[in-house]
């Protein structure tokens, strides 16, 4: 038997050095000793056929390398073994290129690995004929060149981490850099120096080989390393522990001490605590680089005694996109921010010709007052020039200040209010009893006032004290039969807000100026993916109002028109007739296409009547759904703003951040604030748990019933409850 240390894999160096390669430690029991034995040996440890060039020092005095050529080598070998009790045994290829061969050979392109961490220091290596250009350097070599002991420590330090060994600095002089492994058992060794030709640090002598064996402990890499690695997930993750980090950091095979990890989240803090100040100081900066860069933009600090207070913004191209192509629609809503600076975000959304999210500004306010909303809606107004608000249609949620600013600023526009927030409301009231969901929407989806006030009777036979709180709230403007015909929009929802608010989760989380520019950056980014859409589109109508067309036409089976002559038809619908007129000005009782400007049934069932396939009803569908104004929304770019290195100091005010505010109450998670009807994931119960679980009680009732009388009394009426709830 004989016990092996094998080095594969790697290459000799004209000085006679072991570069490189895997070590394995092997136990042989050697019957006929032979080379093929030694072949088999290594491809059974999974390395390439071609690795079949052995290799060995007969003595560790003796510094010559003998070649096992064939097997009587392999015999003499063996023999040396059992001296030695152990046996280095070097593998290479059968061509056994030298490492300067390998190194000044010709380059091969080499695809970028995917996954692989940023090298920070691949600017610390001077330029030296035998330097790889990959820019980790897996290995050091005589004659290596650093442009300062600085550079040299810190790419001994990174080789630690890469390797997985424990390495200390033996001598860190100022001309000297010398480092050794930590265990006496190891021979790995390097020492530099400054040249005397050059300020470079340069390495005099290096021991390559690790005799000992890697146990995950580095204590090279310290506190500050890493909360470098994990500084950009902690950034938008502030629940990141020190657990977390030290079980991520052992899946990677490094043991690093919980106490190391919780300092590293200590100095995290503290930089994104510096990080946080910072920002605020340049928001003067920011704000003239925005418009800058975005000529004719709305760019708005306010500051109250140099301390930071609110932020608006509304770019050129999304001004001019709006008042050039977009319907009179705009959804209005606020958000909490969930970061460190609290506050509220508003948001200003119209709706694109293709019925698409199309933001116009965005504001960051203390508080969700009437102050603060007056602010916001009449800056708006003075940049997409609104005047009074005639012609315009405003959604929103009942917020009471909103609703305040909208009456100062805009007094003539119409306020529609989101229908989701009027049904949650009724629910929390009066629950959902009989069919009270259903003829709710129902009404909010009449486009006439004849149909609403019939469904709405509906409502008093279900639920009586919900029908007067519904026919209270007509005058809210949330159902389709009392919008105007002017806006060609039939939402009755405010999700548009909702959904994009929903786009900003992880954003609000961030401070003031990632924040700003994440925002930024996602309108940037979904003009661009909409430009896209754009030029693949055909036809006359955008898709999205093609589809409605699509669904409408599934009716036209139900639809008979009966024409009375000069283009006007009585067309019935199932037991309903309506009056559709289909020549000039095309119009239909039921209103469905005076409020969203796409034709009703109605109509596409008396224009194939009138014109057959001359004219079809695409033509009349309203030119905010045309695919050039689709194009025209988006012909003006949002412009790149240059990062936070290159912004142009233009005043020495510095601005404070505003003061942390304590809110009341108990801390919460900052999760969104569920809806009394919902139910949480855990507390979900399938309906077959829930009859198992109510057999189980009733067993247990029936036992007790059999038992003493006081026992009965007792625990009879508490089972009597449960068994009730889980039914």
């Amino acid at each position: 038997t004989s016990f092996f240390r094998l080095y594969v894999g790697g290459y000799w160096t004209s000085d006679g050095l072991y570069i490189g390669g895997d070590i394995r430690r092997c136990k042989v029991e050697f019957e006929s000793p032979s080379v093929s034995m030694l072949v088999g040996m290594v491809q059974n440890e999974g390395f390439a056929d071609n690795m079949s060039k052995f290799s060995y020092f007969p003595s560790r005095e003796d510094n010559s390398r003998k070649e096992l050529c064939g097997d009587a080598d392999v015999a003499e070998m063996i023999n040396y073994t059992h001296e030695l009790e152990s046996m280095n045994l070097y593998v290479v290829r059968d061509d056994d290129p030298y490492l300067e061969d390998v190194l000044v050979g010709e380059e091969e392109e080499e695809e970028e690995p995917e996954d692989e961490p940023t090298d920070f220091y691949r600017d610390d290596y001077a330029e030296t004929d035998d330097s790889d250009d990959d820019g980790y350097q897996s290995s050091f070599f005589v004659g290596q060149a650093f442009f300062s002991k600085e550079s040299c420590k810190k790419a001994i330090e990174k080789y630690a981490i890469k390797e997985k060994v424990n390495i200390r600095f033996q001598k860190s002089e100022s001309k000297k850099v010398a480092a050794a492994c930590i265990q006496d058992c190891c021979s790995w060794r390097i020492y530099a120096s400054v040249n005397s030709r050059s300020t470079n640090m340069v390495v005099r002598s290096y021991i390559c080989t690790h005799t000992c064996y890697p146990t995950g402990v580095v204590k090279l890499y310290s506190a500050p390393k890493i909360a470098s690695d994990f500084l950009n997930e902690f950034r938008t993750n502030k629940k990141l522990s020190a657990d977390q980090m030290m079980q991520r950091l052992l899946i990677q095979g490094l043991r690093v001490p919980k106490s190391k990890c919780q300092s590293a989240r200590q100095i995290m803090l503290h930089i994104i605590s510096d990080e946080y100040a910072e920002q605020f100081t340049r928001m003067f900066d920011y704000a003239e680089e925005l418009r800058e860069s975005n000529p004719g933009s709305t760019v708005i600090l306010g500051t109250k005694d140099k301390v930071f207070e609110k932020f608006y913004t509304c770019f050129e191209a999304q001004k001019s996109g709006w008042k050039n192509a977009c319907r009179r629609v705009i959804h209005l809503d606020g958000t909490f921010l969930k970061g460190r600076m609290k506050g509220q975000l508003l948001t200003a959304v119209g709706r694109d010709p293709n019925d698409q999210i199309f933001v116009i500004a965005w504001a960051i306010v203390p508080v969700e007052n009437k102050v603060n909303w007056e602010w916001f809606m009449t800056l708006l107004q003075e940049d997409l020039d609104l005047e009074f608000g005639n012609g315009l249609a405003l959604s929103s949620d009942q917020q009471k200040g909103l609703i305040y600013a909208i009456k100062n600023v805009l007094p003539y526009a119409e306020h529609r209010m989101c229908a989701r927030h009027i049904w949650s409301n009724l629910r929390k009231r009066h629950g959902e009893s009989g069919n009270l969901h259903g003829l709710f929407w129902k009404c909010a989806r009449a486009y006439n006032t004849q149909v609403f006030d019939r469904r709405l009777e509906k409502m008093k036979s279900v639920r009586p004290e919900a029908y007067e709180k519904v026919k209270r709230s007509v005058g809210s403007n949330w159902s389709r039969a009392f919008f105007n015909d002017l806006t060609k929009s039939a939402a009755i929802e405010n999700n548009h807000s909702e959904s994009y608010n929903a786009v900003l989760k992880d954003a609000r989380r961030k401070p003031v100026v990632a924040l700003l520019e994440d925002i930024r950056r996602h309108v940037m980014s979904s003009n661009m993916l909409k430009i896209k859409e754009m030029h693949n589109a055909t036809g006359l109508i955008t898709p999205k109002a093609r589809a409605v067309m699509e669904k409408r036409k599934k009716n036209l089976k139900w639809c008979h028109p009966l024409p009375s002559g000069r283009g006007w038809y009585e067309v019935d619908h199932g037991r309903n007739k309506y009056r559709v007129y289909v020549r000039g000005a095309v119009s239909c009782t039921c209103r469905a296409y005076d409020v969203s400007g796409i034709p009703c049934c109605h109509i596409m069932s008396a224009m194939w009547t009138e014109y057959g396939e001359a004219k079809l009803p695409e033509t009349v569908v309203s030119d905010w759904y045309s695919v050039e104004k689709w194009k025209l929304c988006y012909s003006s770019l949002l412009r790149p703003v240059n990062g936070m290195q290159l912004w142009k100091t233009h005043t020495d005010v510095v601005v404070m951040p505003p003061p942390d505010r304590i809110m009341p109450g108990r801390p919460k998670n900052n999760d969104r604030i569920r809806e009394t009807a919902e139910v949480l994931p855990s507390q979900v119960t399938s309906a077959n748990e829930k009859v198992q679980m109510s057999r189980a009680y009733d067993i247990r009732f029936e036992a007790l019933a059999s038992g003493p009388s006081h026992i009965c009394k007792f625990w009879g009426p508490i089972f009597t409850k449960i068994r009730k709830m889980l039914v």
